[in-house]
């Protein structure tokens, strides 16, 4: 069936690898607002090199910069010119903080050895979770802008698809 995530083979272990990179794609979410922040960081934790803990290190960041996470938007594009009229959040789709806390401790929870004794893993349902959340992901970072705050920069990012696969990166600053 279709939620073996591909291939041949036990999808038990593919469900299991697969949730991990989900685990990874939310810390390096987090570790990409730590490198957009480091001079802040830094004055706040002298030995970040050595900072893991994911929720620990997302605390630290909303300390002093609450808008630190990517924000997914959409173009207005003027038809006839192909000009963009305005950017706007995309409402439904967004990391926060607590969001990514929650989605990375949850994909951890498949990661263990499980009790013999309580109900078994539903497969089928981590599988469709993974599917889920990386569509979400990829929606996300295919168009977002990221606050580096006290500098009021604004990065503009747009990953581009098809064959280039390019990544575009503007740099706002407010006036």
């Amino acid at each position: 069936s279709n939620w073996q995530l591909g291939g041949k083979g036990s999808s038990i272990p593919r469900v299991e690898l697969a949730c991990l990179q989900m685990r990874k794609v939310y810390e390096l979410v987090a570790f990409a607002g730590l490198t957009a922040n480091v001079k802040r960081y830094s004055t706040i934790r002298s030995r970040f090199e050595k900072d893991w803990n994911l929720k620990e290190i997302v605390r630290q960041i909303k300390s002093f910069n609450p808008n630190f996470l990517p924000i997914a938007f959409k173009d207005e594009i003027q038809k006839a010119e192909g000009e963009v009229l305005k950017m706007s959040e995309k409402d439904s789709l967004m990391f926060t903080p607590e969001k990514i806390i929650q989605s990375h401790g949850r994909f951890g929870k498949i990661l263990h050895a499980q009790n013999p004794y309580v109900a078994k893993e539903d497969y089928k349902f981590w599988a469709m979770e993974v599917i889920q959340c990386a569509k979400e992901v990829v929606s996300i970072l295919s168009n977002h802008i990221v606050v580096v705050e006290p500098d009021d920069v604004i990065y503009r990012v747009s990953l581009a698809t098809g064959p280039q696969k390019s990544v575009h990166v503007a740099t706002m600053v407010a006036v």
